[in-house]
């Protein structure tokens, strides 16, 4: 079970930390804004909302082939540019779970709500805007896309969605990253690497346009989009088992439209 606002030592390592605590109001804002860069290296806006003050605490911990963060803020609008890998020397996906607030995340053309319990999957080389209220409390993630991109079935159908950490894969992954978080710096290398291998794996199949189609038909939320369709026709066409009623459940339609 998810437990909302943990911030927990992690074994055996210390971790980097940042907090607006003992900072002075007036070198506040910049002070937060260079602690989220360590999130967001592409950064260009961090804006305030509803008048509050700025504060937040910043918490990560190496891991693997990159890093982990869990960020608690003030409701606050933030927008990045995208990340270059020639000049950040990073290049990959952020996994982002939402552990108390909501988020509102536009990015690659989408926008999502993200809630208690719930992840998305944004590619650091593109822009992103992220709405937090409710004193947001995230997870960060950050995984290579040498390692995860080669699992996805249709990556550009896979970011800026998001999924629910309550059933099938998306409960699975959301229960690694929680003992991952709490256990990585204890962890030697080489489990870190099969970990993370572990994770982008869970995250490649929560991700899938067929696990996100099929939950938003659950809810009636919404029907599969044509580049969608093609993406899992075509990740299908080798198994015999493919029909026009297992594609037409999947597109949450009927057969005879």
């Amino acid at each position: 079970m998810l437990e909302k606002r943990s911030l927990r030592a992690s074994a055996g390592k210390a971790d980097d930390v940042w907090t607006t605590d003992s900072v002075p109001e007036p070198e506040r804002e910049d002070y937060w804004r260079g602690a989220l860069r360590r999130l967001y290296p592409d950064l260009t806006a961090v804006e305030p909302l509803d008048g509050e003050a700025v504060r937040g605490r910043l918490v990560v911990r190496s891991f693997a082939d990159g890093w982990a963060g869990e960020c608690q803020q003030s409701a606050a609008r933030l927008a990045g540019a995208g990340c270059d890998p020639a000049g950040d020397g990073w290049d990959g996906y952020n996994l982002i779970l939402q552990i108390y607030g909501v988020g509102r995340v536009s990015h690659a053309g989408r926008t999502f709500h993200r809630r208690f319990g719930e992840m998305t999957l944004t590619d650091a080389a593109l822009p992103f805007e992220e709405v937090g209220l409710g004193s947001p409390h995230v997870q960060v993630w950050r995984l290579p896309r040498h390692v995860l991109e080669p699992l996805l079935i249709a990556p550009d159908l896979s970011v800026g969605v998001g999924i629910h950490g309550r059933h099938g894969a998306g409960a699975l992954l959301l229960s690694l990253l929680q003992t991952t978080w709490r256990e990585c710096g204890g962890l030697a290398r080489p489990m870190q690497h099969r970990i993370q291998e572990s994770i982008c794996r869970l995250v490649a199949l929560a991700f899938s346009p067929a696990s996100i189609v099929h939950r938003s038909g659950h809810n009636g939320a919404r029907q599969a989009s044509l580049p969608e369709a093609c993406a899992f026709i075509e990740s299908r066409l080798q198994d015999p088992r493919l029909g026009v009623g297992e594609v037409a459940e999947w597109l949450c339609c009927s057969r005879r439209k």
